[in-house]
């Protein structure tokens, strides 16, 4: 470990195939920062939940903000402690045997207690950080949240203290006893892109396409991407 890792726990510690864990600080944040979902594991009212949504990074936190009355945001802030999971799926390994298929993959597990965020200057920051998460220069285009606004949502942030990434990358693994199978094999990657661009009925027609949306396309962070041994 150096000081640019995330610190290793016995919950980080992967016990199967631990040489698909990474703990490089830059490397888990660039995998938070391509994904547009996190889901949320909690207890209310001595029932497990899990529930998916939107969040922003800033520095060594996730936010995430909701609703004054959200029944997820006061249970995570009443917890001992919450789960944090993204996942992206970048491609199906295809091997000669059904043993062998998996996807190859990064997510982030991070485990630690919800902090509830008052100052409007840090709430209005982390709007910010959620829609940059969506279209980085969004923001600059469209009308900030008032005061009015900040004042009617919860936000709460989690540090980033105890996490882990997990990545599975490269090509198939293969049994020497299926490699006369005649069925084809190999990997297919998956990307996400835009398929199609609707223009809201109200936006008048001469106002142009921002190059943000123009020039979209969702890659991984750019040389950022973790690189690990297949399974």
């Amino acid at each position: 470990m150096t000081n640019l890792d995330i610190p290793q726990t016995p919950r980080t510690t992967l016990k199967r195939y631990p040489h698909l864990a990474v703990y490089e600080r830059a490397k888990v944040y660039a995998i938070l920062d391509d994904g547009y979902m996190c889901t949320v594991a909690y207890v209310h009212e001595d029932s497990p939940k899990v529930l998916p949504t939107g969040y922003g990074r800033i520095g060594d936190f996730i936010y995430i903000h909701g609703s004054n009355a959200s029944t997820m945001l006061g249970a995570v802030l009443s917890s001992s402690e919450v789960c944090i999971s993204v996942a992206h799926i970048d491609g199906l390994v295809l091997g000669r045997s059904l043993f062998h298929h998996t996807p190859n993959f990064r997510s982030v597990v991070i485990y630690g207690r919800a902090e509830w965020v008052t100052d409007l200057d840090e709430k209005r920051a982390s709007f910010k950080a959620y829609a940059d998460r969506f279209l980085s220069g969004r923001y600059d285009d469209v009308r900030p949240p008032s005061e009015k606004e900040l004042n009617g949502v919860t936000v709460v942030r989690i540090p980033l203290r105890e996490a882990v990434a997990k990545v599975r990358s490269g090509p198939i693994i293969n049994s020497n006893d299926d490699l006369d199978r005649e069925c084809w094999s190999g990997v297919m990657h998956i990307k996400q892109t835009v398929s199609e661009l609707i223009r809201d009925p109200k936006c008048r027609p001469d106002i142009p396409l921002p190059s943000y949306i123009k020039d979209f396309e969702r890659l991984p962070s750019k040389g950022n991407l973790p690189t690990a041994s297949p399974l």
